[in-house]
């Protein structure tokens, strides 16, 4: 199995409905095996093997919410 990675995306529009809309049709992908929803921070975390931007762009279309950017976490000096 591969190793797991965390991919952040930010998303406008994001309400607590439109949080569970993408969970909801996320979660229909297997290769996903952890999904955070974070209203204040209008982000969705997903733990996967591999970026699903694409999947992601579909689902914030369904839930009526605008898919902004993927976050570049950078690791510090010493992680």
């Amino acid at each position: 199995m591969s190793k797991l990675k965390s991919y952040t995306y930010l998303i406008d529009g994001l309400n607590p409905e439109k949080g569970v809309k993408i969970k909801k049709v996320l979660q229909k992908i297997p290769e996903i095996k952890s999904i955070t929803v974070d209203i204040p921070g209008g982000t969705v975390e997903l733990f996967s093997p591999k970026d699903f931007e694409t999947e992601m762009k579909y689902a914030s279309e369904l839930a009526g919410t605008s898919f902004r950017i993927q976050i570049k976490k950078k690791r510090g000096l010493f992680s």
